[in-house]
């Protein structure tokens, strides 16, 4: 049998809102709020970029009411209004499906999930494998060996293992152990006093909620068995709310589903969208070369070269980075230290990036959390120094830094002197000052639809934060590098535009001359 392509289920709805609020506030030339709809779009071509030769259909929840309504009225009853900035978004994001000519579907009296549910139950009946694009935790009772889910936004790939990880037991328990924890958002009752872990106690050692149910006088705590006999009407109401739908009659097949590289995508109207809507950074990115315009449709220009995060460990290879920059003229630079208070902080480690195939981490001061003693595999301070200085001083190179001044003043204190700077969170309040947050995170995910490791997924939080110093060197890499490279690739971005753009003169004129002057400033006190 031949292997057919696989079905990309899009969860539309669910992406929405994420988009939203992931967002900040971004408003159309003519006043209509737009930065739900630049996140999906975002989206949207990141995921023709990487499935066009699947089968993509995006899925969105009709109106709030739902056959679950029938069952306990008060469903979803206690959810907010929904903003009234997002409201007029809707329309313009199916309206972005549609210049994208992707199939797109709601059904009257179903949810999202239902609809997604019934396509993942149809595909695997004719042996086609799914991909759920959603973070919907929800529909991760679809999960099979042939049915997996992305998280778009943390670019998180979800299968058995990872559902197992979250609830404690397989995907097709998920919607018992859901039917006794209950969900507040939803209004979903549940059983009053049930969380999570003892839920998968309950159903581990039960089966389900009926086996449960009519055991109840098996459960060895009083508190627990009182619990389920007091609710068991509403655990069982619970479980129909949870669980999804698999047998609508749906109007477009899989069969009629055809591989995106195979759609007549008009390029007139998808560019006429992106221009209507304001997004210069979409539009450039389809024509940078992430797409080309063939027979009259847009197709992925493929390119196989991951980056790559390198640790450099010793003075020879750092020696060869900086030879290599020294000879290409420019690098991105970042700095890592121990505190983000520059009068206490110490140097802890060194990023830099001078193409987009690679980024090189140098690490300093890390030391073991338990013993507090250097790592052994680390260039020591003095010679890292030693060996930076004279390219950080050197006119004839160009470093890059994302709000830089930061690295200026740290390098200050070990008496290390730049000439030769760049800034690319200037050049993005340069360029699009009121259109977005200017933070790394925010702009590479606008502009790449990137989401990047977050401090506190290296650090930790709360009591159990810990320093930079105390990461280890592989994690740490990971993190540092990816900075040195977002920046060096927000700077390729951000230098074309500003070519054409009169914001160029604002950036190389007023701010970038003043980083000099601020960080003297802030230096003296």
């Amino acid at each position: 049998m031949k292997q057919q392509n696989r079905l990309i289920l899009i969860d539309g709805s669910g992406y929405i809102f994420r988009a939203y609020y992931a967002l900040p506030p971004m408003i159309r030339k003519d006043g209509t709020p737009v930065n739900a709809v630049f996140g999906f779009t975002n989206m949207l071509v990141k995921l023709i970029e990487d499935y066009s030769q699947e089968k993509l259909v995006v899925i969105f929840d009709a109106a709030r009411d739902n056959f679950r309504n029938k069952i306990y009225p008060a469903y979803k009853a206690n959810r907010g209004e929904t903003p009234e900035d997002l409201i007029p978004q809707f329309e313009l994001i199916k309206n972005c499906v549609k210049a994208f000519n992707i199939p797109q579907l709601e059904l009257e009296g179903y949810e999202a999930d239902d609809i997604i549910a019934t396509y993942t139950n149809l595909a695997q009946k004719n042996h086609v494998s799914s991909l759920i694009i959603s973070s919907d935790k929800d529909l991760m009772q679809l999960v099979t060996d042939n049915v997996k889910m992305l998280d778009p936004m943390k670019n998180k790939h979800i299968g058995v293992k990872e559902v197992i990880n979250k609830f404690g037991v397989r995907p097709d328990k998920v919607a018992q152990i859901q039917a006794l924890t209950g969900d507040r958002v939803d209004n979903i009752p549940g059983a009053p006093g049930i969380g999570p872990i003892t839920a998968k106690e309950l159903i581990q050692s039960f089966g389900d909620i009926e086996s449960l149910i009519k055991n109840v006088k098996n459960i060895k705590q009083d508190r627990r068995r009182k619990i389920i006999e007091d609710s068991k009407e509403d655990i069982r109401i619970s479980l129909e709310l949870v669980k999804l739908e698999k047998k609508i009659s749906l109007p477009l097949s899989i069969d009629d589903i055809i591989p995106y590289s195979e759609v007549e995508s008009n390029s007139e109207n998808i560019k006429e969208f992106l221009i209507g809507q304001g997004f210069k950074t979409i539009l450039q990115r389809l024509e940078n070369n992430s797409f080309i315009v063939k027979n009259n449709s847009f197709t992925k220009q493929h390119n196989n070269n991951e980056v790559k995060y390198i640790t450099i460990s010793n003075i020879n290879d750092l020696e060869k980075i900086l030879n290599n920059i020294v000879n290409i003229g420019f690098c991105a630079i970042d700095t890592e230290t121990d505190s983000l208070n520059i009068d206490k902080a110490k140097l802890v480690g060194i990023s830099l990036s001078y193409n987009e195939k690679e980024a090189y981490y140098i690490p300093i001061n890390h030391k073991d959390v338990l013993s507090k003693v250097l790592f052994s595999n680390q260039i020591p301070l003095n010679k890292v120094i030693e060996k930076l200085s004279p390219l950080c001083s050197n006119p004839a190179v160009l470093k890059i830094g994302q709000n830089i001044k930061y690295d200026i003043r740290i390098l200050d204190k070990y008496g290390v002197k730049f000439e030769s700077i760049a800034d690319t969170m200037l050049m993005s309040y340069a360029l699009d000052n009121g259109v977005t947050r200017h933070g790394m995170d925010d702009l590479a995910f606008v502009h790449f639809n990137h989401t990047t490791i977050k401090f506190k997924d290296i650090v930790g939080a709360g009591k159990n934060q810990i320093t930079f110093d105390y990461v280890n060197i592989k994690d740490a890499t990971k993190y540092a590098a990816e900075d040195a490279f977002i920046t060096l690739k927000l700077f390729n971005l951000f230098q074309k535009r500003l070519g054409k753009e009169k914001s160029s003169y604002i950036y190389e004129k007023i701010d970038k001359p003043l980083i000099a002057v601020l960080s003297l400033m802030e230096k003296i006190g």
